[in-house]
């Protein structure tokens, strides 16, 4: 598994209230204008795309949305360790019924 990405929070810092609302609503959304509307501008359709191409914006998004992805990189990772494990338990089990070989036709 690779090494967990840098913490948003600095990245979050640099933002005034309504910008850190923005990006994170833009992280969830994916979506500027709603993004833009939820954080309460007043013309969310203008600012939406306006504010996503801010640099510091910008930043915390890609900040936040790296953070998203290795979690759930972990997540799946975690996941499989359990299916993994469990069908290993399987293999292992000297109870389990192995299939029965049927016997080609003609007796062979």
């Amino acid at each position: 598994m690779r090494s967990p990405p840098p913490d948003p929070e600095p990245f979050l810092a640099r933002l005034n209230d309504r910008q850190r609302i923005f990006a994170l609503a833009y992280c969830r959304r994916g979506h500027a204008t709603e993004s833009a509307a939820g954080a309460g501008y007043a013309w969310p359709d203008k600012q939406g795309s306006r504010l996503a191409s801010f640099p510091a914006v910008r930043a915390a998004i890609e900040a936040l949305l790296e953070l998203h992805k290795w979690e759930l990189e972990r997540e799946q990772e975690v996941r499989w360790r359990e299916r993994w494990r469990q069908y290993d338990a399987i293999l292992k089990d000297p109870n389990r019924r192995r299939p029965l070989r049927r016997k080609p036709i003609g007796g062979r």
